[in-house]
């Protein structure tokens, strides 16, 4: 499994979140960290998580799904968010 970053802007006025929100609280470990901005562990390739995700998605949202590297830093999370990052990273 590796840890990916999932972020979208689903841009339709009043858009539902909770088809996104359920697709990716579904898998194993996740972070919601910022707004439309995710963590998430995965199996398969960035293309596999982005296809799984794309039944939510309205024909003008945009999707970006990457895989996390070892190579990462951050700053202004509290201790909690700093330990989940640096247990999962």
């Amino acid at each position: 499994m590796s840890l990916f970053l999932v972020a979208y802007d689903l841009k339709k006025v009043g858009q539902n979140y909770e088809c996104m929100s359920r697709k990716l609280e579904a898998l194993a470990t996740y972070w919601h960290f910022q707004g439309s901005v995710w963590l998430v562990e995965w199996g398969g390739s960035p293309y596999t998580l982005a296809n799984e995700l794309e039944g939510c998605l309205d024909t003008n949202d945009e999707l970006f799904v990457t895989r996390v590297s070892s190579d990462a830093a951050w700053s202004g999370y509290d201790d909690d968010g700093t330990a989940w990052l640096q247990s999962n990273i």
